[in-house]
C-alpha cells in the first residue's frame, strides 16, 4: 500500500511535461500550442484515480456512517464522467482573440462550410449544428467543440485550422507561455518536495 504514493510523483511529472511543453513550444517555435481534448481528460483521469483508489481500498464497511468514506471516490467517479461529456474538442493556447476567430473561419471558408457567427458559437448553417467557441483573453487561450460530431466533419475543420496557424505569421501571446511555465516550475519542486518525503517519511 505504501508504494502506491509512489504514482504521486509520476502523475506530477507527467502535469510538468504538459505544462512545460506548452509553454516552450510557445516560446521556441513562436506557435500557439493545438492540444486535443482528449488529453486533458487523460491528465485529469490519471490525477483523479489514485484518490479514487486509495479510498476504495482503505473503505471498510461498518454501518451507514462510514459510507462517507464514498464520497470522495464517487465524487471524483462523476468528475471524470463530467469532463468526458464537456471535453470533446480542442484548445489552443498562446493565441490571441484576433487571431482565433480569423483562422477559425478562414478553416471554414476553405471546406465551403457557410457559418453565422453568435456570441458564444458559430452556427453551421447547412450542416445544421454549431460549433462552440470560448475564449480566455488573459490567458490567451481558446477552445473549440463541436455541438454534435455526427453532422460535422471536425477532424476536417482541426486539420484546415492546423496548417493555417502553420503557415501563418501570428504574434503569440507569451504571457501563456510565461504563466505556464512559472506553473510547471512549481509543479517540479511540489514532485522533489514530494518524492523526497515519500522515501524518507513513508517507504
Amino acid at each position: 500500500m505504501k508504494t502506491f504514493f509512489l504514482i504521486f510523483p509520476v502523475i506530477f511529472c507527467a502535469f510538468v511535461f504538459f505544462f512545460g511543453f506548452i509553454s516552450f513550444s510557445i516560446l521556441i517555435k513562436k506557435k500557439p500550442v493545438i492540444v486535443s481534448s482528449k488529453i486533458i481528460l487523460i491528465l485529469i483521469t490519471i490525477a483523479l484515480l489514485p484518490s479514487i483508489f486509495i479510498n476504495l481500498m482503505d473503505f471498510k464497511y461498518s454501518g451507514f456512517s462510514s459510507l462517507i468514506q464514498l464520497i470522495i471516490p464517487v465524487m471524483f467517479s462523476f468528475l471524470i464522467i463530467f469532463y468526458l461529456m464537456l471535453l470533446k474538442g480542442i484548445s489552443i493556447y498562446g493565441i490571441n482573440d484576433d487571431d482565433f476567430r480569423k483562422y477559425l473561419f478562414l478553416s471554414l471558408d476553405s471546406l465551403g462550410i457557410k457559418y453565422t457567427e453568435k456570441l458564444n458559437k458559430i452556427h453551421l448553417d447547412e450542416l445544421q449544428t454549431d460549433l462552440n467557441i470560448a475564449f480566455q483573453e488573459m490567458l490567451g487561450t481558446g477552445t473549440i467543440k463541436p455541438k454534435n460530431r455526427k453532422k460535422v466533419n471536425f477532424k476536417s475543420i482541426v486539420k484546415a485550422f492546423k496548417s493555417l496557424i502553420r503557415d501563418n505569421e501570428i504574434v503569440v501571446k507569451k504571457i501563456t507561455a510565461y504563466f505556464y511555465l512559472v506553473f510547471s516550475i512549481i509543479m517540479l519542486l511540489t514532485t522533489i518536495v514530494f518524492t523526497y518525503f515519500i522515501f524518507t517519511k513513508i517507504l
